[in-house]
């Protein structure tokens, strides 16, 4: 039981009738009977009565009558009904006595109303209480000494009280003794402590049992109030949170209590922290970082900002250029992975402490570097990937034999002959760079014979040699032979002492007169190449169908040890079998010849083999050009 203070403020009040005229033992007996009752009474604790259980008043017939007065402890009583004569106040049928009790000190709670009646005979009245707004009603029947207690709970703080009883019997009440008596709650001033907030109620009346009344609420800074509990911490709640009594009635009281008495007691807010701050910070990639109660990110808040206790708060990362956002992260505005893209990156419910979201980074972006060097070889180790916070780095320029280096084209460029390309710091975006070439020329003489005058030409790096057709040198006889040209070659040829000759290096033109693809890398001369001459015979066939088999005659005269080489066009002399191109069957066939030996022109020539199947044998002369040798002409 908590420890109160007493003040000896609260009045106990009563009001006793003696109606007769006299007192005698009787009245004392009775007294001591009507004390009991009374002491009985006392035991619900939450009232006390008002008065000392004494008579105190007595009165002659001629008090028989309304309109008297008495007082007792400063309270004034009054009473009203018709009387009668005798030894008895009669009430007749129908009738009512009123007592009404004016001036009551401190505005009690009256809970209370006890009316006591000795009557001569049995009786049937209503008894009625009038505390303030309430009014509470009873019928009782009996004889003798009755007693009635009305409930006038709620009444509220009143100085006034009216209590009547009225006769409901067919016949009149004789009454020879009576008292009333109310009785008053506990009452008790609680203080109520804000416990560091401010404004609010103060103080507030509670009645032992009672219920009591909602109070208008303390606030405090960066605090929820929870309510009025009966310790600063812990304890047991009296007031919610919305100021509303959290029991149906006030329940405190002391260990005794005795009339006069006040109570006090203090009540004590108690409090949590209605905001807490919350915090996040911007890691790599992130250029701001905000937070929200809102999904959208709308009404953003910069790190540190309070938010309330059980508050849903977003945090939000906008990327920077070269980041993207980590799986899960939700974009709200923007183009995703872009520069300057919002995301949502999760979420906390705020609690009782400082919130952290911690550092929020994203990923950054690894781009891409192709190259196309055209053929080129790269010049060292260039990078093929990069990100934003690469340092800046130079693309090493390739290397391409027989050709000079014009520039980079592509990512970023204008043009194609960029030679110094920087990949600055900060760069981001897939890159693709290409390389372009100038093919390189060169001086290149002809030398056919060592007096003679060379032919010079330009030559150009992969690309064929011009066409000197028309430009075929010529060699004059000597040692019995006759030359035909063979070309040109980078190194002279070398002769046998006989007037054969044997080339010597990379040939560049052919016997007639077309070059090859250009594949040095410095000016040249280039030496020709002389063959000699063959005498060949050649000779077809020409009958008439017999059945066998029957072919061309090749017959080479100078030089010897040469070889025939037999096909079915020009360009399939590759067969030294010359039965392979016998035939049998009528008809008209050409067979294809050349005469080949190192140092010595290339005899070419064909012959027709002609089988008819009549005896009509028409001679099949061949082209004289095929059975000369082939020689190139300047």
């Amino acid at each position: 039981m908590p420890k109160f203070n007493i003040k000896t403020t609260l009045l106990t009040l009563a009001c006793f009738l003696s109606l007769g005229t006299a007192i005698g033992v009787a009245a004392n007996t009775h007294r001591d009977a009507i004390q009991t009752h009374a002491t009985d009474y006392d035991k619900d604790v939450d009232a006390k009565y008002i008065g000392t259980k004494n008579y105190v008043w007595s009165f002659g017939q001629s008090q028989n009558s309304a309109g008297n007065t008495t007082s007792n402890a400063g309270i004034t009583y009054s009473w009203s009904g018709t009387g009668g004569s005798g030894s008895y106040f009669t009430l007749p049928s129908g009738s009512t006595f009123t007592v009404t009790m004016t001036n009551i000190p401190n505005n009690n709670y009256v809970t209370y109303g006890r009316f006591m009646v000795k009557s001569t005979s049995s009786f049937n009245v209503t008894l009625t209480m009038t505390a303030g707004s309430k009014i509470a009603t009873k019928s009782i029947s009996g004889s003798e000494t009755s007693y009635w207690y009305p409930d006038v709970k709620g009444g509220g703080t009143v100085n006034s009280v009216v209590m009547s009883i009225r006769n409901d019997a067919g016949s009149a009440l004789q009454m020879n003794q009576g008292y009333a008596d109310i009785y008053v709650s506990k009452k008790c001033v609680v203080t109520l402590d804000a416990n560091g907030g401010s404004g609010g109620s103060s103080t507030v009346d509670c009645y032992y049992n009672h219920s009591y009344p909602t109070i208008s609420n303390p606030i405090r800074s960066g605090y929820r109030f929870l309510g009025y509990y009966d310790s600063k911490t812990g304890g047991t709640q009296y007031f919610n949170a919305n100021g509303s009594p959290s029991k149906s009635a006030w329940d405190k009281e002391p260990a005794t209590w005795t009339p006069y008495m006040e109570i006090n007691d203090t009540l004590y807010a108690q409090w949590e922290v209605a905001e807490q701050t919350v915090n996040v910070s911007a890691g790599a990639g992130i250029s701001a970082v905000t937070l929200s109660t809102n999904s959208n990110g709308s009404n953003a808040k910069n790190s540190g900002a309070k938010f309330s206790n059980n508050a849903t708060v977003y945090a939000f990362a906008t990327l920077k250029k070269g980041y993207k956002a980590k799986s899960g992260w939700v974009c709200v505005s923007g183009n995703e992975n872009t520069e300057g893209a919002k995301y949502r990156v999760g979420s906390k419910t705020v609690g009782t402490s400082t919130v952290n979201f911690g550092t929020i980074s994203a990923d950054i972006v690894t781009y891409t570097i192709s190259y196309n060097l055209n053929g080129g070889t790269a010049g060292g180790n260039n990078k093929t990937s990069y990100n934003v916070t690469t340092s800046a780095f130079e693309i090493i320029n390739p290397t391409k034999t027989g050709y000079t280096f014009k520039g980079w084209s592509g990512t970023g460029l204008s043009g194609n002959e960029n030679k110094s390309v920087i990949v600055q710091y900060g760069s981001t975006g897939n890159r693709t760079y290409t390389a372009n070439w100038e093919a390189n020329t060169y001086n290149v003489r002809l030398v056919a014979s060592p007096n003679g005058s060379p032919l010079r030409i330009t030559a150009t790096y992969d690309q064929p040699l011009v066409n000197i057709a028309d430009y075929i040198p010529e060699k004059e006889s000597e040692n019995g032979h006759s030359y035909s040209f063979g070309g040109y070659y980078t190194v002279e040829p070398t002769d046998n002492g006989e007037g054969v000759y044997s080339p010597n290096g990379k040939r560049y033109y052919d016997e007639e007169g077309n070059g090859a693809v250009w594949k040095e890398t410095e000016d040249m001369t280039l030496h020709a190449y002389w063959t000699v001459d063959m005498t060949v015979e050649s000779e077809g066939y020409e009958g008439t169908w017999d059945g066998e088999l029957h072919g061309i005659e090749v017959n080479p005269i100078s030089p010897e040890g040469t070889t025939v080489y037999y096909g079915n066009s020009a360009s399939t002399c590759n067969s030294t079998n010359a039965a392979d191109f016998h035939k049998s069957e009528a008809g008209s066939y050409d067979v294809y010849f050349q005469v080949k030996k190192d140092g010595y022109t290339t005899y070419k020539g064909h012959e027709r083999i002609l089988i008819n199947k009549d005896q009509t044998i028409q001679r099949q002369t061949p082209s004289p050009a095929l059975n000369i040798p082939a020689k190139i002409r300047s």
